[in-house]
C-alpha cells in the first residue's frame, strides 16, 4: 500500500487539482503524486516522452505504446520529484508487455521516500459513470488552438494546438463518461481512436484531458475508507474538438483499465505488485 500520505497532501492534491489542468494550469509540487515518472526512450533513431508510475521497488507501470518499437535502445525513467530537472534517473530495457499495459523493470531497486512512492492497484475499485477521477503527467500543455478559429465540434489535431513543454509535473480532475464520447468524429472512419473493449474506458471533459507526453500516467481515485490513492487507469489516446473559445478544448480520453491485468501484474511480477481487493 501506499505509505506516507497525510490527510494535509492528499486535501492538497484535490485542491490544486479542482482548478488546474494539464491542458494550461499550475504545477505540483514535490511529494504531491510520489509515484509519477517521467520516461525518456530511444528507440528506432528517434527520442519520444512518456509518463508513468512506481508500483513497486522494482517496477514502473506504463502505457504499450511507450516501449514497443522496432528497435527500443533505452528507457530513461526519471522519479523523486515533480520537476524533471531535480529527479533521480536510471536506465532500463526491459519491459513485459501484453495487450495495452507494459511494466518496466528497474536496473536498482527504488528507496521510498516522502517524494517517491508507490501506488496502489486494486481489482475491484473501477469509477463509474459521473465519478471523479484524476489524470497527471509530464506532457505537453495546452495554451490555446491556431490556425484560424474552429466549429465547435471540430477535431483539434496536435498542429493545431499552442503548446509548451514545461519542466513540472501537471494533473486534473476528469469526469468518468459514457463510452461513446470516446468514438472519434475523425475525418476519416478508419482512424477512429475509441473504446476497442471491456479492458478501457473514457474520461474528460472541458479543460479536462492529457496531451501528448501524458501517455502511460496514470488515472487515480482516492479511497474514502483507506484513504489511499489508487491507480484505476492508464492513459492510452484520446481526441480533442474545438468550442466556440480558442482558449477552450474538449477532450475525450481513452483509459486502459488496469483492474482487467491485475492477474497478469501479480503473475509476471511474482506478486512483489498486488492488486488489492
Amino acid at each position: 500500500m501506499v505509505s506516507g500520505q497525510s490527510l494535509t497532501l492528499i486535501n492538497r492534491v484535490i485542491y490544486l487539482v479542482s482548478y488546474f489542468q494539464i491542458i494550461g494550469g499550475q504545477a505540483l509540487k514535490d511529494g504531491d503524486l510520489p509515484w509519477l515518472v517521467h520516461l525518456y526512450i530511444v528507440h528506432d533513431g528517434q527520442i519520444s516522452y512518456c509518463t508513468g508510475s512506481v508500483v513497486s521497488p522494482n517496477y514502473i507501470l506504463t502505457a504499450k505504446h511507450c516501449a514497443i518499437f522496432s528497435s527500443l535502445e533505452f528507457i530513461l525513467i526519471s522519479y523523486g520529484s515533480a520537476n524533471r530537472k531535480n529527479m533521480v534517473s536510471q536506465t532500463s530495457a526491459i519491459t513485459f508487455t501484453p495487450n495495452s499495459t507494459t511494466l518496466g523493470v528497474l536496473g536498482t531497486s527504488i528507496e521510498f521516500t516522502g517524494n517517491v512512492n508507490p501506488i496502489c492497484l486494486s481489482r475491484n475499485l473501477r469509477p463509474k459513470i459521473g465519478d471523479k477521477a484524476i489524470v497527471a503527467g509530464f506532457g505537453l500543455n495546452f495554451q490555446g488552438v491556431n490556425n484560424g478559429a474552429k466549429n465547435p465540434g471540430d477535431e483539434v489535431n496536435p498542429t493545431d494546438m499552442i503548446t509548451d513543454l514545461p519542466d513540472d509535473l501537471y494533473a486534473v480532475k476528469v469526469d468518468i463518461t459514457e463510452d461513446d464520447l470516446c468514438t472519434c468524429h475523425c475525418d476519416k472512419p478508419e482512424d477512429s481512436l475509441g473504446i476497442k473493449n471491456v479492458t478501457e474506458m473514457c474520461a474528460g471533459g472541458l479543460l479536462e484531458g492529457t496531451l501528448g507526453g501524458d501517455s502511460g500516467g496514470p488515472l487515480m481515485i482516492l479511497d474514502q475508507n483507506s484513504k489511499q490513492w489508487f491507480q484505476v487507469g492508464i492513459t492510452s489516446r484520446g481526441q480533442t474538438y474545438a468550442t466556440n473559445n480558442t482558449s477552450e478544448v474538449v477532450d475525450h480520453g481513452v483509459y486502459t483499465d488496469i483492474s482487467k491485468f491485475c492477474d497478469w501484474i501479480e503473475t509476471t511480477t511474482n506478486k512483489e505488485v498486488i492488486c488489492y481487493p
